[in-house]
């Protein structure tokens, strides 16, 4: 169990300071791949990914005991902000340039014969 006092608290939070890099090139790397198909929804999830990546750092790093109501809203965001940026990755996958419908694919490969 990793609690507020456990030894291996300490492991845990530093990895996930060393993900939150990558998680920040992995946003900013999708918002560059969609940003052309859909720029608006592109914008939208770099903005809910960044913040999500924040949130998760914020009840992380802010333990319960150090400051109870700093780490429960973090928390609360993180929860309430996943459901948008998953429904916002999800529908980005088709305005993606690599990712192509199933009829497009068969269109394209009637086309060739």
């Amino acid at each position: 169990m990793i609690g507020d006092r456990y030894h291996g608290y300490n492991v845990f939070q530093l990895l996930i300071a060393l993900m939150c890099p990558s998680r920040l090139l992995l946003h900013a790397l999708w918002y560059v791949l969609l940003s052309r198909a859909a720029p608006t929804r592109a914008r939208a999830l770099f903005g809910i990914g960044f913040l999500r990546t924040n949130t998760c750092g914020g009840w992380v790093y802010v333990t319960s005991s150090d400051d109870h109501d700093v780490h429960d809203v973090m928390m609360i965001a993180y929860m309430l902000l996943t459901l948008p940026y998953m429904i916002l990755l999800l529908k980005s996958g088709d305005k993606s340039p690599f990712t192509h419908n199933t009829k497009e694919l068969s269109v394209n490969r009637n086309r060739h014969k």
